[in-house]
C-alpha cells in the first residue's frame, strides 16, 4: 500500500468506528463497555479503530513496550497486571472504573495514539492481502473488502464476494452488499454508503484505485511510478517516469535483474535487457525467500510494483513477510505454485517473457 492509501483506509475505519461517519474524524480514546454494542461482546472495547477483548490486550501491550516509563506513570490502577494475568476475551470494567480512566490515559497519549495508527495500518495491510489472494485486484475494491472484514471478519467477505458479479469492481462490491443479510456487513447500510462514496472520491480513478492489474497499460501509473524510480535510482535506467510499464520499462527491467544477478551472486550476464538463457538459468539457480536482503530482492521488489503490489516497506531489499505476501499474491494471480519464493518462474512472469 501506498502511504496514500494507508491513510485513507485508516481515516475511514476510524470514522465508521468512532468517528461518526466524518472522513478524518476519530476518538483515540473511547472505552466501550462490555455488551454495549451486542450481547456478543463479552468484553471491553477500545480505541479510534474500535479494538475488542484480545485485540484491545494487544494495542495496550504494544503501548507499554513502546514507551514502558510513560505506560507505568499513567497505570495507577494496575492494568498492566490485568495485561499479563486476566483473561481479555472476557475482560469487563466500567467505564467510571480506575482502571478504566487509565486505560484512556494511556491510549489518548501521544505514544498511545501513535501505537493506534501503527496497528489499524497492519490490520489494513493484512486485510487487503487477503482480498488480492481472493482475487480482488483494483485498491479501491481491496479496500471496501478490508472495511468488511474489520467489520465482520473473513467470512463477511467470502460472503459478500459470493453475491458480487465480476469483476471484483467497487461498484459491484457496493452493490452486492446492499443485497446482504448477514448481522454486521448488511445491517450497517450507512456506514457502507460512506465506505463507497469516500473510496470514490480519494481512491477510485487515482493512484491505481481502478482499472486493470496485469502488468502492462493498465496497472495503477503511480506504482509503476514507483517502480520506475527505483529503476532510475538503482540502476541509472533513465526511464520516463510516466506510470505506463511500456517496452522501455520492461527492457531496463531485465537489465536490473542481469546487474543484480552479477553483483550479488557473479553471474557473469550481459547487461542487455534481453531474457536468453543465461539470464533464466541464473534466475533458476539463484531462489529468492523470506529473510534475503541484497539488491536482488530490491529488484523482485521492483517488479511487484510494477505489476500494482504494493509493500508496507517499499523499495528497501529487505524479503520480509510484506514481500513474502506480495510474492504469493503475484504467484496466485499468475498460475504458478503460491510458495513465497521467488526464482525462475516467478521472475519470468515478473519480466513478462
Amino acid at each position: 500500500m501506498t502511504a496514500k492509501e494507508k491513510e485513507v483506509i485508516r481515516k475511514i475505519i476510524y470514522a465508521v468506528e468512532t468517528g461518526g461517519q466524518v472522513y478524518g474524524q476519530m476518538d483515540y480514546a473511547d472505552f466501550t463497555e462490555a455488551y454495549t454494542n451486542s450481547s456478543n461482546e463479552t468484553a471491553i472495547t477500545i480505541g479510534a479503530g474500535q479494538w475488542y477483548g484480545t485485540e484491545a490486550q494487544t494495542l495496550l501491550n504494544r503501548i507499554r513496550k513502546a514507551d514502558s516509563a510513560l505506560f507505568a506513570s499513567l497505570d495507577t490502577a494496575g492494568v498492566a497486571s490485568d495485561l499479563d494475568n486476566k483473561d481479555w476475551s472476557v475482560y469487563r470494567i466500567l467505564k467510571t472504573s480506575a482502571k478504566a480512566k487509565c486505560i484512556v490515559k494511556i491510549i489518548n497519549s501521544t505514544v498511545g495514539r501513535k501505537c493506534q495508527d501503527q496497528l489499524v495500518d497492519e490490520q489494513m495491510e493484512k486485510y487487503i492481502n487477503e482480498a488480492a489472494a481472493l482475487n480482488v485486484t483494483v485498491m479501491d475494491a481491496k479496500m471496501m473488502c478490508a472495511n468488511f472484514r474489520h467489520q465482520g471478519g473473513y467470512g463477511a467477505v467470502t460472503r459478500i464476494l459470493a453475491k458480487t458479479q465480476k469483476p471484483y469492481t467497487l461498484d459491484n462490491l457496493y452493490a452486492a452488499c446492499q443485497t446482504d443479510t448477514g448481522n454486521q456487513v448488511g445491517a450497517y447500510r450507512s456506514r457502507q454508503k460512506m465506505v463507497y462514496e469516500t473510496l470514490k472520491k480519494y481512491i477510485s480513478g487515482t493512484s491505481g484505485g481502478g482499472g486493470n492489474t496485469g502488468g502492462n497499460t493498465g496497472t495503477a501509473s503511480s506504482n509503476i511510478q514507483i517502480a520506475q524510480r527505483e529503476l532510475n535510482s538503482k540502476f541509472n535506467a533513465g526511464l520516463t517516469v510516466d506510470g505506463s510499464w511500456g517496452p522501455a520499462s520492461k527492457k531496463a527491467y531485465i537489465s536490473a535483474i542481469q546487474s543484480a544477478l552479477n553483483s550479488v551472486y557473479g553471474a557473469g550476464l550481459s547487461v542487455d535487457g534481453i531474457w536468453g538463457s543465461n539470464t533464466e538459468s541464473a534466475c533458476a539457480s539463484h531462489v529468492l525467500s523470506q529473510g534475503a536482503n541484497n539488491l536482488y530482492v530490491g529488484v523482485l521488489q521492483i517488479g511487484l510494483y510494477a505489476h500494482d503490489i504494493s509493500l508496507s516497506g517499499a523499495v528497501d531489499c529487505d524479503f520480509g513477510p510484506s514481500t513474502k505476501q506480495g510474492v504469493i499474491t503475484f504467484q496466485q494471480r499468475n498460475g504458478l505454485s503460491a510458495d513465497g519464493m521467488a526464482g525462475r518462474d516467478t521472475f519470468k512472469k515478473l519480466a513478462e517473457v
